[in-house]
């Protein structure tokens, strides 16, 4: 398809389709650079990866998530498998620095998969079950929340005694976080509204 429009779509080959409404159902693809990094790869050009999460072709190198294909355990590129990764891919990172072997990832068989359909309904998936209605939206947004609210409170990062503290502490990527708690931490810093704070994306 290369244009939709109010009166259907427009196919590559230029045959145009009538239609009201137009749909589209896409799935998870690998980025191109990673055919550029000598990687070892799966057919579907993602990072071909080992029970332990390590590269097939490069054991010093590590992968999870939605970039990664973890061959021995085939699951779909969905958020909870990527989030599950993180505790065992952390451990093996740490086992090897300690020169211990890394252990193998075993992911759970199935996963509860919520869709919003963006009328106050949901459909939840799990295996070969389907449901819809509106207690899988309720229940998805339980479980966003208390995702988010776990990031509200954190606690405080400890400081060795041996060392200086540094002036200032980055998380990269881990530090991003939603707006109303990076504001309310601005707020208990005093500092919510101050000029060097600003509240959009782009700078004046």
């Amino acid at each position: 398809m290369i244009r939709a429009g109010s009166d259907g779509v427009v196919l590559a080959d230029g045959r145009h389709l009538d239609s009201d409404l137009a749909l589209w159902a896409t799935g998870a693809a690998a980025p191109a650079w990673l055919r550029e990094t000598g990687l070892a790869l799966d057919p579907q050009g993602f990072i071909a990866v080992d029970a332990t999460l390590r590269s097939l072709s490069h054991p010093e190198v590590f992968a999870a998530g939605d970039v990664a294909a973890v061959l021995p355990h085939p699951r779909q590129k969905a958020g909870v498998w990527a989030v599950r990764q993180g505790a065992p891919l952390l451990a093996n990172i740490r086992h090897l620095l300690r020169g211990k072997a890394p252990r193998p990832y075993r992911p759970q068989r199935h996963a509860l998969a919520l869709i919003g359909t963006a009328d106050g309904r949901a459909i939840a998936l799990r295996g070969p079950l389907a449901l819809s209605g509106t207690w899988p939206w309720r229940l998805k947004q339980w479980i966003d929340r208390r995702w988010i609210a776990r990031f509200a409170a954190l606690p405080a990062m400890p400081i060795q005694a041996s060392r200086p503290a540094p002036a200032m502490r980055c998380a990269g990527c881990g530090g991003k976080l939603p707006a109303p708690v990076l504001s309310a931490a601005l707020r208990r810093l005093g500092a919510a509204d101050g000029p060097e704070v600003l509240s959009r994306l782009a700078g004046p």
